[in-house]
C-alpha cells in the first residue's frame, strides 16, 4: 500500500531537486508530522524551516538509518569523513529555544555538515548573517557541496545562506557579538564563558552534546 502511495506521489510531484525521489521528501514530511505530535515542533516559522531544508541531503549513506524514530542520531564514517547528526527531536528542541528571528546574526560551533546553520539561514531571512565554525576541513567541503544543492533548491525563498570558516573558535579573534550562538561539542566552564563574551545582551547559547541539549545560557 505504501509503495502504491509513493508510486503516486512521485507521479503527480515529480520534482526531482536533488534526492534520490520524492521518497525523501515523503520521509522529511513524515518526520515533521510525528514532531508536531510529540510537541517537539510549535512554531509555524521553524516547521517551515524543516520542510525547505530535507535532512536527507545531509546524509550520504541512509540504508540503516530508521526515518521513523524521531529520536535516533545519524553517523557515518569513511576514511577522513565523520558525520555526526543529532536527532530530529534535539534539533526541533534547539531551534525552538533558540528563538531566532528575520535580521539575527547566528553562529554555529561546530557546524559540521551545515545541517542547523542551513536551517537557521530561513528562520534569519537574508538581512541575517549566518557563520559556521568547523574545524575538520572534510566537512567543510561537504557542507559548500550541499549548500550548493539548497541555493538551487531554495532560489525562490528568503533565506541567508551559511559562510562556513574552517577554524577553532578559540583561535578566533574578533569584537563581533552574535544574537544567538549554538556549541555541538561539550565544554569546559573556561570555554564556555569564553562564548559567552561573543553573545550581544540578552543573546542566548545553547549547547548540546551526546544527542541531548546540556545548557542553555
Amino acid at each position: 500500500m505504501v509503495n502504491i502511495f509513493q508510486k503516486l506521489f512521485n507521479i503527480v510531484f515529480n520534482k526531482k531537486i536533488g534526492y534520490d525521489y520524492d521518497e525523501d521528501w515523503l520521509d522529511n514530511q513524515i518526520t515533521i508530522k510525528k514532531l508536531k505530535a510529540a510537541g517537539n515542533l510549535r512554531s509555524p516559522d521553524i516547521i517551515a524551516a524543516f520542510e525547505s531544508i530535507n535532512k536527507a541531503w545531509f546524509m550520504p549513506f541512509k540504508d540503516e538509518y530508521d526515518n521513523s524514530d524521531i529520536n535516533m542520531e545519524y553517523k557515518y564514517a569513511e576514511s577522513d569523513l565523520l558525520i555526526h547528526l543529532f536527532s530530529p527531536s534535539i534539533y526541533s528542541t534547539i531551534l525552538e529555544n533558540l528563538d531566532l528571528q528575520q535580521g539575527h546574526s547566528f553562529l554555529n560551533v561546530g557546524s559540521g555538515t551545515g545541517y542547523l546553520s542551513s536551517i537557521c539561514g530561513c528562520l534569519i531571512g537574508s538581512k541575517g548573517k549566518n557563520i559556521g565554525f568547523e574545524i575538520h576541513p572534510k566537512l567543510i567541503d561537504f557542507a559548500f557541496t550541499v549548500r550548493e544543492k539548497l541555493e538551487a533548491a531554495l532560489a525562490s525563498k528568503i533565506w541567508c545562506p551559511p559562510e562556513f570558516k574552517c577554524i577553532n573558535i578559540f583561535d578566533f579573534k574578533t569584537d563581533e557579538k552574535f544574537d544567538r550562538i549554538f556549541i555541538g561539542a561539550s565544554m569546559m566552564e573556561n570555554q564556555r564563558t569564553f562564548i559567552c563574551r561573543m553573545l550581544k545582551p540578552f543573546g542566548i547559547a545553547i549547547l548540546a552534546c551526546d544527542n541531548k541539549v546540556c545548557l542553555m545560557f
